[in-house]
């Protein structure tokens, strides 16, 4: 029936048909038969980008190799050679008037009103040529594109204004992301840890209270307070003051690059470094530390999570530990992880650890493990970040974009799909459902009603 399962936008025509846009072609449903269109019944192309419906009924299609009209009996395409701003649509919207608005990556919007085709770009007021999206206001007297990292720009018939959040972040390249008890986002920098309000960013540095002003990890405490780890150890910020936690204090290692906190309170954390000095437990009162004299796999710890039951799991150089509260288990390629470096780790609510590593993700069930790699939809295999949000969907962080699993199929997405850099550095899934991920070029937040 649907001509494929990667979907990019669907629209229901007044006969109650729903076109449905998919990388595969576009496909059309009555409510009982399914009817698909391609290439060969004269689409511009199977990659179909945005659908747009005007007024009397004909349907607009953004391919990769054009803009195609369909009048209900025949397709018609608008090339560059017609003079549409590129051959590469990403995003269509139709008027009121019967005028069609068409955007293209890196190229700008076109207006076609039936019989010319006029260009905007930059050099007539957009914000930016990468067009992500289009729409225009019922009475026709507003035009909305959004851009690419670069805001919104508005069209009111007569010139282009543009609409920008203060972006008051201190840097784009953005290294651990985490969301508190109330649903605000936390991302740590090299210039310190910055919380979104709603409408800006409020960074703290260590002129504030912060141990080190470059933070590699952060953890919510579920009474509302925040830890971060940098490199001269431990935070804690109440919403109020800080406290500071140094070796002096019984931290294994001042250079924290890994926290979590485990179902009973106590907060867990770890150094990745060659000369790292093992895992440090913090009951509140008092730190205990574990290393491989006490069962580690190894010392050096990439990532901490905390499972329902109150087991650790730590992802290490040299493969997975489990801590069940008396007993450290270690597991390795030898057990059935694609690697011995662990990455990332995080465990769902039904306790299974899904572990990140330079190969792939692999999963434990609780008796086996499961490996998926590129070939299973993975974007690579170089898993940088793992989180699992609340209805116990997985995403994924890599080099070369984020990727979601729902149980059965990968699905990934990059800068194209409005991902702020393809390098993904962190994951961290709200109360709301919101996803942020942190990226080497600024922080992207992946709606739950998108």
């Amino acid at each position: 029936g649907l001509a494929g399962n990667l979907v990019n936008a669907i629209v229901v025509d007044g006969e109650g048909r729903a076109w449905i846009a998919t990388t595969e072609g576009l496909s059309r449903f009555d409510g009982e038969t399914w009817t698909t269109f391609g290439k060969a019944d004269g689409l511009a192309s199977h990659n179909v980008n945005d659908l747009a419906l005007a007024e009397e009924g004909a349907l607009w299609a953004a391919t990769n190799k054009g803009l195609s009209h369909f009048d209900g009996q025949a397709w018609t395409t608008f090339t560059r050679d017609d003079g549409l701003v590129s051959n590469n649509v990403r995003a269509v919207a139709a008027g009121p008037e019967g005028e069609i608005w068409a955007g293209a990556n890196w190229r700008g919007v076109s207006r076609f009103d039936g019989q010319t085709w006029t260009t905007f770009t930059t050099k007539d007021g957009l914000t930016s040529n990468s067009i992500q999206a289009i729409a225009i206001s019922p009475a026709g007297d507003a035009v909305w594109v959004g851009e690419l990292f670069d805001g919104i720009s508005r069209f009111d018939g007569r010139a282009w204004a543009s609409l920008q959040t203060d972006d008051t972040l201190p840097t784009n390249k953005i290294g651990a992301v985490a969301v508190a008890a109330d649903g605000s986002p936390w991302i740590g920098s090299a210039r310190g840890a910055s919380v979104w309000d709603g409408a800006t960013w409020r960074t703290y540095t260590q002129a504030d209270g912060l141990a080190w002003t470059s933070v590699s990890a952060i953890a919510p405490a579920a009474d509302g307070s925040m830890w971060f780890g940098g490199g001269n150890g431990l935070s804690h910020f109440d919403g109020h003051a800080w406290t500071i936690y140094q070796e002096k204090d019984g931290l294994a290692d001042k250079r924290v690059s890994a926290i979590a906190l485990a179902a009973d309170g106590a907060l867990w954390c770890g150094s990745r470094a060659a000369s790292a000095k093992g895992v440090s437990r913090f009951d509140g009162q008092t730190w205990t530390t574990y290393t491989r004299n006490d069962g580690l796999v190894d010392n050096s710890v990439n990532g901490i999570a905390a499972s329902p039951d109150g087991s650790i799991w730590l992802a290490t150089d040299q493969g997975v530990a489990r801590f069940d509260g008396q007993t450290w288990s270690a597991y390795t390629r030898q057990d059935g992880l694609l690697s011995d470096w662990a990455t990332s780790i995080a465990v769902d609510a039904e306790g299974q650890a899904w572990v990140g590593s330079t190969k792939g993700v692999s999963l434990f069930d609780g008796w086996d493990w499961i490996t998926f790699g590129e070939v299973d939809g993975l974007p690579s295999a170089w898993i940088t970040s793992l989180a699992v949000a609340g209805d116990g969907t997985v995403w994924a962080g890599t080099d070369h974009g984020v990727a979601r699993f729902d149980g059965a199929t990968w699905v990934s997405y990059g800068v194209a799909d409005g991902l702020a850099d393809d390098v993904v550095r962190g994951i961290a899934v709200g109360p709301d459902g919101a996803v942020w991920v942190s990226t080497e070029a600024g922080v992207s937040r992946f709606g739950p009603e998108e």
